[in-house]
């Protein structure tokens, strides 16, 4: 027990500080730790470790899937949605056959179904690309296109490997294959979606930050991973559905401390997960190896075989994205050719939502009447809106040649494929020799690529991220400001500050500052007055002030919700507002906690007080 622990101990030392590892040696953090797992692996006293493929696809990757699905702004995976669908669906069927046809003829008697299987277990790229080229500052529209890639291509190219192991004991049509592969996705969407919704509906209830929590961790498994199972769908993409609804909703419907706190728990968790599924990796190599010592095949053979793998997926990628990076450029131009229509129905759309704006309004339209109120006039401008904004989002962020290098240099495969690969039935031929080429494709693709994504990301040049800009905030703080000022004082409170000569103006003139600042004027307002209060009114000036400005935050928050999914907002800027808000309300909460959960008391003072010690708008 013991050892047990201190291998534990030490493990996660090592996660900590994999990154600084990475940072001085120029090696990225998962080539670190499969570099350290091989060499613990190949220690005397390590026996060999052979790890349960059922623990990485049903217990790490489903949280990890999740996570990220939360982090990602459902806006840009949708205008990503066609190089996410063609990459990671069917760049992996094209690659499991191509792959299928190869292994074949190089490894003799496995026949063309085990061949497809080890194709598609050799397809599914990993989550480092992404981290690596969001580092080096390229486009969130390239970033966005990676991560979605490495969300369904693992449950793709597992559903593709389970055919073709059908097709080894029984024959198997393509079409039920793909009629498979639908009821698979169809259950999860469904079962993700249901999921997601489910667990904000409940997570809004729990008053609990440590139960939300819980809450949170669970929602990959309970809610999604075992029930789409259990109704032959794919777990992992409803994992990913579940992470995307939870993420689009979260911000409307979860309390921001709860966020917070879950947000911080699934980022330790994510590097625990990852850097274990690489050590892991590493681990295993010299037990694989000495299996195969065992068999007719031999280490060289499986070497050559990986390294004709690992070049026919590059060219397959590089020929998948080749059309990607074509037909982007079209679509582009045909977009900016609609931008002068949208920019007139913009224009339109402004002046009926004026024009509306006091009540519904009946227009006569080709002999027809028609009754437009707010909300139609408001759901047809953020349309509009939503379009414009696809076509900047579009031009700003194009893809070129530039991108298309990266995106096939960042097809580097990792512990998925491994983690696949020992999924083959013992009854398979060579079992332990196919294998240990998928553990040598793997390993070398994120030695090779995984140590010069970077240095190709600096000498290709690709789009890079805009900054947020100056004009972008002015907008954003413009709305804010006007959801702010919509909020009414409340009564109470508008008395107290009448009755030391304030007025309507200058109250809504603080809330130009953030709410925090604007809580902390109204109670120093008062206790700095002339005008004697008790200790109840003190708190009571204080309670509506916290009030008031938890309301504004609201109110704030409520407005830029209702623009995000135009896409007029980029996310990250959106985030970074949000991330204000939150920080101004926990601030809020924490210092006005105790009173605002005592409630605000009506004011008075008790018979016995002196009348002039009383708050007299108050009696």
């Amino acid at each position: 027990m013991s050892v047990a622990i201190l291998i534990f101990v030490v493990a996660m030392l090592l996660i900590a500080a994999s990154d600084r590892l990475a940072e001085h040696t120029g090696v990225v953090a998962p080539v670190a730790l499969l570099a350290l797992g091989i060499i613990v692996g190949f220690t005397p006293w390590v026996p060999d470790i052979s790890v349960d493929p059922q623990m990485i696809v049903a217990v790490i990757l489903p949280p990890l899937l999740y996570a990220t699905a939360t982090s990602m702004p459902t806006m840009d995976f949708r205008r990503n949605l066609t190089p996410i669908a063609v990459l990671s669906v069917l760049l992996v069927a094209v690659s499991a056959v191509v792959l299928g046809f190869i292994f074949e003829k190089m490894v003799p008697g496995i026949g063309l179904a085990v061949g497809i299987a080890l194709g598609a277990v050799a397809s599914p790229t990993d989550a480092v690309a992404t981290s690596i080229v969001r580092r080096q500052g390229v486009s969130n529209r390239l970033v966005t296109v990676l991560e979605g890639e490495g969300l369904i291509n693992d449950a793709s190219a597992l559903v593709i490997m389970s055919s073709a192991l059908a097709a080894v004991a029984a024959h198997v049509t393509a079409g039920e294959v793909i009629g498979h592969f639908a009821q698979e996705v169809i259950v999860a969407l469904l079962i993700g979606w249901l999921a997601g919704e489910v667990m904000v509906w409940v997570r809004a209830r729990v008053g609990s930050v440590t139960a939300d929590t819980v809450l949170s961790l669970v929602t990959p498994f309970v809610a999604a991973y075992l029930p789409a199972n259990a109704l032959h769908g794919s777990g992992l993409v409803a994992a990913v559905i579940a992470g995307l609804v939870v993420g689009r909703e979260a911000p409307e419907r979860l309390h921001s401390s709860h966020r917070v706190a879950a947000g911080q728990m699934w980022a330790t968790l994510q590097l625990v997960l990852e850097s274990t599924v690489f050590g892991l990796m590493g681990i295993q190599l010299p037990g694989i190896l000495h299996d195969v010592a065992r068999g007719e095949l031999h280490f060289k053979l499986a070497a050559i075989v990986a390294g004709v793998g690992l070049v026919a997926t590059i060219v397959v990628r590089a020929v998948m994205v080749v059309p990607l990076v074509l037909g982007s450029s079209r679509r582009n131009n045909r977009r900016e050719q609609k931008r002068p229509r949208l920019e007139m129905m913009n224009e339109m759309a402004g002046k009926m939502t004026e024009k509306v704006k006091d009540g519904p309004t009946t227009v006569s339209r080709g002999g027809r009447s028609m009754t437009i109120t707010p909300e139609r006039a408001s759901t047809f401008r953020h349309r509009v809106w939503r379009a414009l904004a696809d076509i900047d989002y579009f031009t700003e962020q194009s893809f070129g040649p530039r991108e298309g290098a990266v995106i096939v240099w960042s097809g580097m495969r990792g512990a998925v494929t491994l983690a696949a690969a020992q999924m083959l039935p013992e009854s398979t031929p060579h079992r332990s020799f196919l294998i240990l080429v998928a553990a040598l494709l793997a390993s070398a693709s994120l030695a090779i690529q995984g140590s010069t994504l970077s240095l190709l990301v600096r000498l290709v040049k690709p789009t890079k991220t805009r900054p947020v800009t100056r004009a972008e905030l002015r907008d954003i703080y413009g709305r804010m400001r006007e959801a702010a000022q919509d909020v009414p004082v409340p009564p109470k409170l508008m008395a107290m500050l009448n009755a030391q000569g304030e007025d309507d103006s200058e109250v809504t003139g603080d809330i130009r500052g953030p709410a925090v600042s604007l809580a902390w004027n109204l109670t120093s307002r008062m206790r700095e007055s002339g005008v004697t209060l008790t200790q109840a009114q003190r708190n009571q000036v204080s309670a509506l002030s916290f009030r008031y400005a938890l309301d504004v935050i609201a109110a704030q928050r409520k407005a830029l919700l209702a623009v995000r999914d135009t896409g007029k907002f980029r996310p990250q800027a959106l985030d970074d507002v949000f991330a204000t808000l939150d920080a101004d309300e926990m601030a809020l909460e924490l210092h006005a906690g105790p009173l605002l959960t005592q409630g605000i008391e009506e004011p008075g003072a008790p018979a016995d007080q002196d009348p002039d010690d009383r708050l007299a708008p108050l009696e």
